[in-house]
C-alpha cells in the first residue's frame, strides 16, 4: 500500500481474490470465516432467490373476535318478574361468583386469578 492519495483504494468486491492476488496475511479461515474465494460476491444473483418462507398466519385473532362477539350476545333473563337483557359476560360472571359462594374451590381460584389480572 502506498501513501499516494491519488491510488486506488482497495475495493469491498471479493472478485480480486480471483485474480490470483495473494491473500491478506491477516486473514484467518475458520469457523465463521470462510476462504475468501467462498464468500458471496457482491452484486452477485441472490444464493436464496426465493428468499425465506412466510409465516403462516395465526389463528389467534380470529378466536379472540370469536369469544368477544360471543360473550358480547345479550340474552333474556328473568329476574323476579322483570325479564332484564344482560350480556353472556356477565351472566357467566354472576354464575362464578355464585360458585364461589357456595365454596367451589375451581371457583375461587379463577375469580381470585381474574382479580389480580385486572388489578395489574
Amino acid at each position: 500500500m502506498t501513501d499516494d492519495p491519488n491510488s486506488p483504494e482497495p475495493s469491498d468486491d471479493l472478485s480480486a481474490t480471483d485474480t490470483g492476488s495473494p491473500p491478506d496475511p491477516d486473514y484467518k479461515v475458520g469457523p465463521g470465516h470462510p476462504p475468501l474465494e467462498n464468500q458471496f460476491r457482491k452484486g452477485a444473483p441472490s444464493p436464496n432467490p426465493k428468499g425465506r418462507p412466510r409465516k403462516d398466519a395465526t389463528i389467534a385473532p380470529d378466536l379472540k373476535k370469536a369469544l368477544e362477539d360471543a360473550l358480547n350476545k345479550k340474552v333474556r333473563v328473568k329476574r323476579g318478574e322483570a325479564q332484564v337483557l344482560l350480556s353472556k359476560a356477565v351472566l357467566g360472571i354472576e354464575q362464578l361468583v355464585n360458585q364461589f359462594a357456595k365454596g367451589d374451590r375451581n371457583a375461587r381460584r379463577d375469580l381470585i386469578c381474574r382479580l389480580v389480572m385486572t388489578r395489574s
